[in-house]
């Protein structure tokens, strides 16, 4: 018998299927991404807080541009890559267009980069290759804008094509004598090189190889190289000088060549000879409206640190276009490093002394920005030279962690110490009690600094893009109370930054983002954002702050004055009551003895 469809049976139906689809909807958000798993024969990957670590025997596998990698869910926060000892190869497309990504560190196994592995990694700036490296595949750092230094280590054989195409941040390169095969386009677009060493031993210095790398002055080619492919130097305007280690036969061709890209360049400027200096200096300018823009920057290069020093000046035209008349000057001052170890600290600090004593008195603070590749420790007496100056410097460690010193505010007692400010910072996913009475709902991270430091200085710590413009708030913890220390609003690159004039490795402190009646009033704005606040009084200094002080027996400054205030509080008070009681009987005894003499 056929059965027909009721409306109470449709009814009945439908809220089955409604029922189904609320749990499948419900059971969606506990799906968590796989923090871990297999990404090779042998090779296995692990995520947290920012940190991806491959780790095994054997060659990553290779992944496409629709076929991302099995940690593509972390595109967004991921920070730092380290590939551990025993992986061969990475590969291709691994880590492609990763917008947060700032440092990668590869073992001595590990012999190839596959093709676009790094490539639009726009926050890149810090790699460490390893002794292995034999093959540096195809667009591997391609628009790797941040990039600023890559060594490439003597045994590398092969460089594909556009393997460093427009790393705008690059400043120079050298290229070892291990190379047998470069591909087309491998440096070309890098705006900010401004030198460039081919060791390499090939015969031809392939097309575009440098193509408009518009502020590069120096070049040096092995004379293995008779000869320049298509355009390999087009549009390098501002090319002075070109060292030839070959024969003059080769050296004329080769000057040729140039000149017919380069129609300006002079003969003098071509030399059979090798660079007498690892400093070099590019000037370039340009007229803004009623200003003029200069810059000069020196790079200096040497085997324990690569250090580009931006001198910008801007000129005032006034008076009027029959007859312009230069007025107000400001000069600013821009240092970037890599640092490659400690003697790499005196030549940074011997360039930043140079700089403070060159520049016009009317400019501001001198701007360092320092990556290391080692997390060498930073010796105080180190800065013993910068104390008292004007200068701001940050320093990002290989780990992902930076911190801010004001060069300014360095004392005495800082700089007979040793620092590796570096930290840890985890999700708290199961917060106690206690915590939960403080943080309330706010999502809450562990931090941990590294070592004890009195240096006032600043951790930049990240907390992703995602939380930008948000107010976070850092906690500590000290016998078992959690106290509010400081609040910071994160900026748009996902940064928070405290001012803190002292840590303890022994203190636990917290981050948490989102607590209740915190707000830009109580925080601390980074400069990028103070425009929005609609605040127009000039700001007041910030305050570093002390934590985890001891002062007697585990307490800190504020618990140890509050003891103190009490005891005192107490001794008085006790005191007070004694000197009543004999002040009573001394009375009581004198009114007795009046009586009795009154008896008589």
């Amino acid at each position: 018998m056929r059965q027909t469809l009721t409306k109470p049976n449709i009814k009945r139906a439908l809220a089955v299927v409604m029922a189904v689809v609320l749990m499948l909807a419900l059971c969606v958000p506990c799906v968590a991404a796989e923090t871990s798993g297999n990404c090779g024969s042998g090779v296995t990957w692990s995520y947290a807080d920012g940190t991806l670590i491959i780790s095994g025997s054997g060659a990553m596998e290779s992944y496409a541009a629709r076929q991302p990698a099995p940690w593509d869910a972390f595109r967004e926060e991921l920070r730092i890559v380290r590939i551990e000892s025993g992986v061969t190869a990475i590969g291709n497309y691994a880590f492609s267009g990763y917008p947060t990504l700032a440092s990668v560190t590869l073992a001595d196994s590990v012999t190839t980069v596959g093709d676009y592995a790094f490539a639009d990694c726009t926050a890149l700036k810090t790699v460490r290759l390893g002794s292995g490296i034999r093959v540096v595949g195809e667009s591997a750092f391609d628009s790797c804008t941040c990039l600023q230094s890559i060594r490439l280590p003597n045994g590398v054989t092969t460089l594909g094509r556009k393997a460093f195409y427009r790393c705008d941040s690059l400043r120079s390169v050298t290229v070892p004598s291990s190379v047998i095969s470069m591909g087309s386009m491998v440096f070309a677009r890098c705006n900010g090189l401004v030198s460039a060493d081919v060791q390499a031993n090939i015969e031809s210095l392939p097309l575009w190889s440098f193509y408009s790398c518009d502020v590069m002055t120096n070049l040096t080619l092995s004379a293995s190289i008779r000869s320049l492919g298509s355009k390999a130097v087009y549009l390098c305007n501002s090319l002075t000088q070109v060292h030839y280690l070959g024969n003059t036969v080769d050296g004329v061709t080769i000057l040729a060549q140039i000149k017919a890209s380069l129609p300006d360049f002079l003969d003098h400027f071509f030399k059979y000879s090798v660079g007498t200096s690892n400093t070099v200096q590019s000037i370039s300018g340009y007229v803004n409206e009623d200003t003029i823009v200069s810059q000069t920057v020196y790079v200096k290069d040497s085997e324990n640190a690569v250090i580009s020093t931006t001198v910008t000046t801007t000129t005032v035209i006034e008076g009027t276009e029959e007859a312009p008349v230069l007025g107000n000057q400001q000069t600013s001052v821009k240092i970037d490093a890599v640092i490659d170890n400690t003697e790499g600290w005196t030549e940074l600090i011997e360039q930043i002394e140079e700089s403070s004593q060159n520049t016009p008195i009317t400019a501001p603070k001198v701007q360092v920005d320092v990556s290391v590749s080692d997390n060498e420790l930073l010796q105080g007496e180190t800065l013993a030279s910068l104390a008292g100056k004007d200068v701001n410097m940050t320093v990002e460690l290989t780990d992902g962690s930076a911190y801010r010193i004001d060069c300014k505010r360095i004392s005495e007692k800082a700089l007979e110490q040793e620092y590796q400010l570096t930290y840890t910072l985890k999700s708290n996913h199961n917060p106690t009690e206690k915590q939960k009475n403080v943080f309330g709902g706010a999502k809450s991270y562990f931090l941990n600094f590294s070592a004890d430091s009195t240096l006032e200085y600043s951790p930049r710590i990240y907390l992703g893009n995602l939380n930008a413009r948000e107010c976070a708030v850092l906690y500590q913890q000290l016998n078992g109370v959690i106290e509010r220390v400081q609040s910071a609003i994160i900026g748009n690159d996902g940064y928070a930054t405290f001012y803190l004039g002292q840590t303890l490795s022994s203190v636990q402190y917290f981050i948490a983002i989102g607590v209740e009646d915190e707000t830009y009033a109580k925080a601390i704005i980074p400069d990028e954002l103070s425009v929005n606040t609609g605040a127009t009084e000039i700001y007041e200094p910030i305050e570093y702050v002390v934590t985890g002080e001891r002062i007697f027996m585990g307490m800190n400054f504020g618990q140890f004055s509050y003891v103190m205030f009490g005891v005192i509080f107490g001794l008085f008070a006790v005191i007070g009551t004694v000197m009543a009681i004999f002040y009573r009987k001394k009375r009581l005894e004198m009114m007795y003895k009046m009586k009795m003499e009154g008896m008589k």
